[in-house]
């Protein structure tokens, strides 16, 4: 911007920075979602503890297979994401679609909804299967819907799929940077166990985002599961717990 401020939108705008090449349903719905949040913010204020504000909020989550129609959104919720990001991969929509097409791969769609609205896709889980082990690829969570036992409810899901259909354990990665500290304790406090002397190099490369790093390898034996969060409501995809 120069010194005229009669031009300062035009410059602003010209290069295109702030250009959507694609309108997700979270995008449109946004600003509703925003108004929800300061609806619940205020009933949350009416509660003496979180625990029974919790239990009033009647969180439902929705686990799903992600399709071509929820590409877009989780190409941006890798690129947006940075508190709730396990490995801060960002994918573009090719790249996500290339997953779905990918047999050893499996990407997951999180939907949230409570009394006061639909939240849509909040998040998602990437995994692939080697072998006998499940890798946990990425795990990415909205911060709009932190502390309401989503992220809890979500990965007790795979774990149960996985164990369900044979796998011997669970792995999953955790590159820290300065923005996602709230991911750091996450897989040791869901049972996780850190593999030790093995550390996972991550290179990753959009046109968007690169990203070089050193992360963390947990390990979930498969055991002894966690249990999710009592007030949530799941649904889980038909067949996931091996029925």
């Amino acid at each position: 911007m120069n010194g005229e401020p009669a031009l300062h939108i035009q410059a602003l705008l010209r290069d295109g920075w702030f250009d959507a090449p694609e309108l997700t349903r979270e995008d449109v719905t946004r600003v509703a979602q925003y108004r929800d949040e300061l609806v619940r913010k205020d009933f949350l204020d009416s509660f003496d503890s979180l625990e029974e504000y919790l239990r009033q909020l009647a969180v439902e989550v929705h686990l799903v297979e992600a399709g071509p129609a929820e590409v877009a959104g989780l190409s941006q919720l890798t690129l947006r994401t940075n508190q709730f990001n396990q490995t801060t991969l960002r994918l573009g929509p090719a790249e996500v679609r290339a997953l779905l097409d990918d047999p050893a791969a499996r990407v997951l769609a999180v939907r949230a909804a409570d009394r006061f609205g639909d939240n849509g896709v909040v998040g998602t889980v990437f995994t692939r299967r080697h072998g006998d082990t499940v890798h946990i690829d990425n795990f990415l969570l909205s911060c709009r819907v932190f502390s309401r036992g989503i992220e809890q409810t979500a990965l007790c899901a795979v774990l149960r799929h996985a164990r369900a259909h044979g796998a011997r354990a669970v792995r999953a990665n955790h590159r820290a940077t300065p923005k996602n500290t709230k991911v750091k304790g996450f897989c040791p406090r869901n049972g996780f166990v850190r593999v030790e002397g093995e550390n996972t190099t991550v290179t990753h490369t959009t046109a968007a985002h690169q990203n070089d790093g050193t992360a963390v390898t947990y390990e979930h034996g498969l055991g002894v599961l966690p249990v999710p969060p009592a007030h949530v409501h799941f649904t889980e995809i038909p067949g996931d717990d091996g029925t």
